[in-house]
């Protein structure tokens, strides 16, 4: 007997494999459990942690992701003598346990969708150590760098592809028995800047298996980012960081660095990846990097939203001067103003006066009437020239006719001598009419009925304009208000669909350059929806037609013959639930090919 059993006591194997380099947990247990005549689930029955739970082969997948959720793992140390750290860098549980905040490693997101199900491998390297590498489960290392040439993901004798739950023997395709290490080669060497691109990706993901230092939380990982992307300067610079081109979702970033998410979510390892790569940086340098104080605390500055909340109009004849909380936002959040960035712009609802956040979110007046109030508040420009009043304003003439425009309509100033035009009641209440039916300003400046630009500018800054206005930046916009960027949306949506990209709403912002928020605010997650469930209609009758193909054609192939389910499933890469999912009416086949097959088990 090689594996001898009293009571809840396991003897260890008699025959004992070592763990090779690399090589995987479920590799190891495999290739043990055939040195010692056993099959790797029955194995596993032996130091399942669960009694209750039946094993089964989907759950080998679970062994190298965090084997102590489902294994005793002290069972495990005693029957094998394989060691903790052993375990460990034979699966993802350092890499698990240095990303993830939580007791429960099984519940992680931090390899969300990047484990294969099919196996990936070099047969020149299964040949040396009759193993299969751990690192050949993530999706995204496609080469071996050892050998320079690109992985195989199909069995070079049947051309299968293998799933990993279908392996019982290492260096055998569990569909035809034919040995991996003698798969015919007909990979081409890689070119070098993929090599270099891919050696760099396999370091890193060895030294997160290996890794056995302090934990970090989603938003110690995230800070390191931020930082990174910041040019690693000390004070934080979101325009630098716009600049970056952050793969993933530059939002999300921030508030997970700042600790403002709703729910505690992991940054995806995949952007960290982008970010060091970009940077050129190895992952031991970012586990190693110490964020200064001084960045961490400008990163966690009052939100721009604060900032603007607690501003005030300036203007010193305005009658909500100095009132915080008074200014509204107009709906433009990028603008620039003498070569310098503005964000965040923002209108008075009384005096009309319009204003930005600068650089360093100071409050900055957008319009000139503030400097233009301080000038002729001490100096007469009555008798000046226009050359002089140019001079003495720093302003061009045109802004110059604007302010004295806006001055004379509200009286703050006599300028009777050098403002002549008057205001024209019935042209008033044409310009208020035309502006609520969404007229543009710049259509109403060059209607034939002005005398001048003179007086196209006094009646711009009466206050039932400005109060149009005003409420043209409140307004709601309602459902296809903006059929552009509708149209924009949806052909972004056709583009996915075409290339088969999976579409939800964040990849479409992705794809088009906005962000999930203004999709929904532009009201075009109609679209999105739409678009994807068709996308997924048009997947699962892919999915139905091959597995109705498969299944019809083995039936066929097999008629009068001896056929197991289990082959059957097998060979079509399916099994019941999927059937009965995808194509129910092959189910009543399969029944009616057992009753007249007798022999079918």
């Amino acid at each position: 007997m090689l594996i001898i059993v009293r009571g809840d006591r396991i003897k260890h194997f008699t025959v004992r494999s070592k763990l090779a380099q690399c090589e995987s947990l479920s590799s190891y247990l495999t290739r043990a459990a055939v040195a010692n005549g056993r099959n790797i689930v029955g194995l596993l029955e032996m130091v399942k942690r669960n009694e209750d739970y039946l094993l089964h082969a989907g759950d080998l997948k679970r062994i190298d992701f965090f084997p102590a959720s489902m294994l005793d793992i002290d069972k495990l140390y005693e029957m094998t003598g394989l060691t903790r750290v052993d375990v460990n860098r034979s699966s993802f549980t350092n890499l698990i346990r240095a990303f993830t905040d939580s007791e429960n490693g099984e519940k992680s997101k931090i390899l969300k969708g990047l484990l294969r199900e099919d196996l990936h491998y070099c047969p020149e390297c299964i040949a040396h150590t009759n193993s299969l590498y751990l690192h050949w489960k993530l999706i995204g290392v496609d080469v071996c760098a050892e050998h320079n040439k690109q992985l195989m993901n199909k069995c070079g004798h049947c051309h299968c592809s293998i799933l990993y739950q279908d392996i019982r023997v290492v260096n055998r395709c569990p569909y035809c028995s034919g040995y991996l290490s003698k798969d015919k080669d007909s990979r081409e060497i890689i070119d070098n800047s993929n090599i270099i691109q891919q050696a760099w990706l396999i370091d890193n993901w060895k030294y997160l298996i290996e890794y056995t230092g302090r934990s970090f939380t989603p938003s110690e990982i995230a800070i390191k980012m931020v930082y990174i992307l910041n040019d690693q300067q000390d004070k934080y610079n979101k325009e630098l960081i716009r600049k970056s081109r952050y793969s993933g979702c530059l939002e999300y970033l921030i508030q997970c660095a700042r600790g403002t998410l709703f729910k505690k979510c992991a940054v995806h390892i995949t952007s960290l990846f982008s970010v060091l790569y970009a940077a050129n940086l190895h992952v031991r340098g970012l586990l190693e990097l110490n964020v200064p104080e001084v960045f961490i605390h400008s990163l966690h500055e009052k939100s721009i939203g604060e900032v603007v909340a607690g501003t005030a109009c300036a203007a010193p004849w305005c009658e909500r001067y100095g009132i915080r909380g008074g200014l509204v936002s107009t709906g433009i959040f990028q603008s620039k103003k003498g070569g310098k960035s503005l964000s965040y712009c923002t209108v008075c609802p009384s005096c009309g006066c319009e204003y930005a956040l600068d650089e360093d979110n100071h409050l900055v007046e957008r319009s000139y009437f503030i400097k233009a109030y301080e000038i002729l508040s001490n100096r007469n420009i009555r008798k000046l020239t226009w050359p002089e009043r140019i001079k003495v304003m720093g302003l061009k003439r045109g802004r110059i006719q604007r302010v004295l425009a806006y001055f004379k309509i509200h009286n703050i100033f006599d300028l009777d001598d050098i403002f002549k035009p008057d205001i024209n009641e019935k042209l008033l209440g044409k310009f208020v009419r035309k502006l609520n039916e969404g007229i543009d300003l710049a259509e109403i400046r060059f209607w034939k009925e002005w005398v001048n630009y003179d007086q196209f500018l006094l009646h711009r800054y009466h206050p039932q304009v400005v109060q149009v206005l005003f409420e043209s930046y409140t307004k709601p916009k309602a459902e296809g208000s903006d059929p552009i960027f509708r149209a924009n949306i949806k052909n972004t949506c056709i583009v996915l669909l075409e290339r088969d990209t999976t579409i939800n709403l964040s990849a479409v912002a992705k794809s088009w350059g906005t962000s999930a928020t203004t999709i929904r605010n532009k009201c075009c997650s109609d679209i999105v929806g739409f678009y994807r469930a068709k996308q997924l209609e048009m997947k699962r009758r892919e999915v139905s037609m091959e597995i109705e193909e498969k299944v019809t054609r083995y039936l066929e192939e097999h008629g009068g013959e001896k056929v197991s389910m289990k082959e059957l499933y097998a060979v079509t890469h399916t099994n019941y639930s999927l059937i009965r999912r995808y194509t129910p009416v092959l189910i009543q086949q399969i029944k009616s090919s057992r009753r007249t097959v007798k022999d079918l088990v």
